[in-house]
């Protein structure tokens, strides 16, 4: 979203950005757009009135496009984008699968066939996004997939790299695997990484894991890190805002994950051009191409060997970082989704003009 709101043409587009509960993580970056956010607030998750604040924000403003991101923003955007009168109205999921709750799926599957002809357009960030709207039968009028953005960072300075393996531990010489991605066992698998680990701890003594992010699954991995006895070579960094950046002081990126929808890490990683090995899911498969090593889910053995393979070939790693940021540069552009969301709100107002 953020991406998108940096990459809009100004002659053409104001933007104006509304919270539903406040600004989170990224309120530093849409500050840096000159964007003031709108906090429509809320005094418990069943509070709706929300919506009609929106509505009242797009009637006062004669909004001309309103787009919900994630879930609760799409009821909020249907609804509020409606009533306030809204021409436009777009949707946009970014997950396959996005709880493994089976009664909230079920809830959140009803609300989406309910409200779907609210939308004139639903944007996927990947074919296997579009394809499980497609499945729950409530896509909108239009579906369209509108790939993630990613910025090519520069390489980071000496002294940095240094700060930020100091950061987590890793001593001169040592080889950093790193995973970025919250500690949720429902969604991303840590513990086959971990079990790799302990695998390679003769091979590559020199072995530092370190794993980014925080959730309900860190005492657990924690316990299981101390019954392998990697309890001096495993990081957990908790939650970085500098992840990021962070990614650049990696040797090797792993993302294991049993469902994505299109991973910004797995992008971000790309750009960084880190040689990455993630789980053979399909969306790594559409953004990663051929440069990346793709293991099956839950592959102990695999994750090793590819772990092993691409720490002992430098050359290998090399080749297969240099693709991966070529293919997020040439594919996955910041730009290229501004671009191709701002033609979208284009062609829809336009059809509504005509219409």
């Amino acid at each position: 979203m953020v991406s998108v709101l940096a990459g809009l043409d100004r002659a053409r587009f104001e933007p104006l950005l509304c919270c539903i509960d406040g600004l989170g993580d990224f309120a530093d970056d849409v500050h840096a757009l000159g964007i003031e956010p709108v906090v429509l607030g809320r005094a418990s998750r069943r509070d709706v009135r929300g919506i009609g604040r929106l509505a009242r924000l797009v009637r006062r403003e004669r909004v001309d496009v309103v787009h919900g991101w994630l879930f609760l923003a799409n009821v909020f955007a249907r609804l509020g984008g409606k009533l306030g009168g809204a021409p436009v109205v777009v949707v946009g999921e970014g997950g396959a699968v996005t709880t493994m709750d089976s009664r909230k799926a079920r809830t959140n599957a009803r609300v989406e066939r309910l409200l779907a002809p609210l939308a004139d357009a639903a944007v996927a960030n990947s074919e296997a996004v579009a394809a499980a709207l497609r499945r729950a039968g409530a896509p909108g009028r239009e579906l369209v997939v509108i790939h993630n953005g990613v910025a090519i960072p520069p390489p980071l300075a000496a002294h940095r790299r240094a700060e930020l393996r100091a950061s987590i531990g890793a001593a001169d010489g040592d080889r950093v695997v790193g995973m970025v991605g919250r500690l949720d066992a429902d969604f991303k698998d840590h513990e086959t990484l971990l079990r790799a680990a302990a695998r390679l701890r003769d091979e590559h003594p020199r072995l530092r894991v370190a794993l980014v992010g925080d959730g309900a699954a860190r005492s657990r991995l924690e316990a299981l890190a101390a019954e392998l006895g990697l309890h001096d070579r495993v990081t957990f960094a908790g939650y970085r805002a500098d992840a990021r950046e962070l990614l650049g002081a990696f040797e090797l990126s792993v993302l294991l994950s049993y469902s994505e929808g299109f991973s910004n890490v797995v992008l971000e990683s790309m750009a960084w051009g880190l040689p990455l090995v993630a789980t053979d899911i399909p969306p790594n498969r559409e953004a990663t191409g051929d440069t990346a090593v793709l293991v099956p889910v839950g592959d102990v053995e695999g994750t090793a060997g590819a772990v092993s393979h691409l720490l002992g070939d430098a050359e290998a790693a090399r080749t297969l970082g240099a693709r991966a940021r070529d293919r997020a540069a040439a594919r996955f552009s910041p730009e290229a989704q501004a671009q191709a969301t701002a033609a979208l709100y284009e062609r829809l107002l336009a059809a509504k003009r005509r219409g």
